[in-house]
């Protein structure tokens, strides 16, 4: 399902960040995900999974997508393609750290609520107050 959502909403969610604006995007992109990654970790039922991880796969677009658009941006040409390919590391890095932790530390799923909940609402006020709009998204509506 989560890649379902993510294909489906892989077009729409950066054509829509072009238009109106890639921090909003990603703002509500993390909270989105944020709060069904929190669903996906209390649901009891198959169903709940389901339509969280759906939910989870539609927000990947403004995740990974429009975010990595938006940060090579503020990049110079010759440093584009190191710091591409070194966020791409990082991402799958954090994914490796994340399934060792689960593998081992999830039978204790009140410390895994826990850290997602967290992370979720430090990554959402960081995109809101720390973030400044794109720069060419700015040039191209005045």
């Amino acid at each position: 399902m989560y890649f379902i959502g993510w294909s489906a909403f892989s077009i729409a969610i950066p054509s829509y960040a072009d238009r109106n604006g890639r921090k909003i995007v990603i703002l509500y992109s993390f909270v989105v995900a944020s709060v069904a990654t929190f669903l996906i970790l209390v649901s009891s039922s198959i169903y709940m999974l389901l339509i969280n991880s759906l939910l989870l796969g539609m927000t990947a677009p403004g995740r990974v997508t429009v975010a990595f658009v938006y940060m090579q941006e503020f990049v110079t040409p010759q440093w584009r393609v190191f710091v591409g390919s070194l966020s791409s590391l990082l991402f799958i890095t954090f994914s490796a750290i994340v399934i060792i932790y689960l593998r081992y530390i999830a039978p204790y799923s009140s410390h895994l609520i826990a850290v997602a909940v967290l992370l979720g609402v430090t990554s959402s006020a960081l995109v809101y107050h720390k973030l400044d709009e794109s720069a060419i998204f700015l040039l191209k509506t005045g």
